[in-house]
């Protein structure tokens, strides 16, 4: 369902602010579907994973100082 869903596929491309690189957005809807099914075991250990490995995924460590600081 979510690797056949344009308007999740669409949303999560809105999110990542491109166009055209459905793999990208498809593993972001999948690892934020995973977290939420499979949470770390406290905040901590969310925040740990988020900023040591989705972050740096998505490029957004080094762009954005409002996202380090809203997972720190």
């Amino acid at each position: 369902m979510i690797a056949s869903s344009e308007v999740i596929e669409g949303v999560a491309l809105a999110f990542l602010g491109r166009t055209g690189e459905s793999e990208e957005a498809e593993w972001l809807v999948r690892t934020v579907v995973s977290l939420v099914v499979l949470p770390g075991a406290n905040a901590n250990s969310e925040r740990s994973m988020l900023r040591r490995f989705v972050a740096p995924a998505l490029g957004l460590a080094s762009r954005d100082r409002s996202l380090r600081s809203e997972l720190s």
